[in-house]
């Protein structure tokens, strides 16, 4: 995952995040390239976004999500339903926002995935139409600990408990929705404890 050591002036570390980025190159008007392809790769490295240690502020975006199959479950940059999803929950001064598709199922957060706790089981929905198969996401789901799901947003809302996960900040539980407040049982802290243990990064 995404997590290395982000260096200050000085010559002190803290905990800093890495992301790439790839450009096929040529092409105009996005007309595809002829011949032979000379593509750039982008590479950023920053600090980790400050959030609060007792859980994130997140908010019910009013915008929803195109599906489409054929770019679902990746990590494009045609990003810009989230984009205006972030300047909505900012407004309102949540930290993220839960999405839906044309469907008014749940896909994800804006820079998040989303799994909640439903009769003690973490669940998270696919991404088959839209959203992104996250890598954070696909490990809880690869070591047994989430499984795939249609969920609903009564379900979320009914849950007992929500968390975001991404391959930067790992796991975050969820405190609020929509203004209401969540309960933080045991089970959150037990799937921050697996995480933690596999990847020691993130208990940091």
């Amino acid at each position: 995952m995404a997590r290395c050591a982000h260096r200050r002036a000085g010559g002190r570390c803290r905990p800093g995040g890495a992301q790439t980025g790839a450009d096929p190159g040529g092409g105009w008007a996005g007309v595809p390239p002829a011949g032979r392809l000379a593509p750039t790769v982008l590479l950023s490295v920053h600090a980790l976004p400050e959030y609060a240690r007792q859980g994130l502020d997140v908010a019910w975006s009013t915008i929803r999500l195109a599906v489409q199959p054929a770019l679902a479950g990746i990590k494009h940059l045609n990003r810009l339903e989230q984009v205006l999803a972030r300047r909505e929950a900012a407004a309102a001064g949540a930290d993220e926002a839960l999405m839906l598709d044309m469907d008014g199922q749940v896909v994800c957060a804006t820079a998040a995935n989303v799994v909640v706790l439903r009769d003690g089981c973490w669940l998270t929905p696919p991404v088959s139409g839209s959203g992104v198969a996250g890598i954070c996401r696909g490990w809880l789901i690869e070591q047994g600990l989430a499984s795939e799901t249609d969920v609903l947003p009564e379900q979320v809302e009914a849950a007992e408990a929500v968390i975001l996960c991404n391959a930067v900040r790992g796991i975050l539980p969820v405190a609020r929705l929509g203004g209401r407040e969540l309960p933080r049982p045991p089970a959150i802290d037990s799937i921050l404890g697996e995480l933690h243990a596999a990847m020691p990064a993130f208990a940091r």
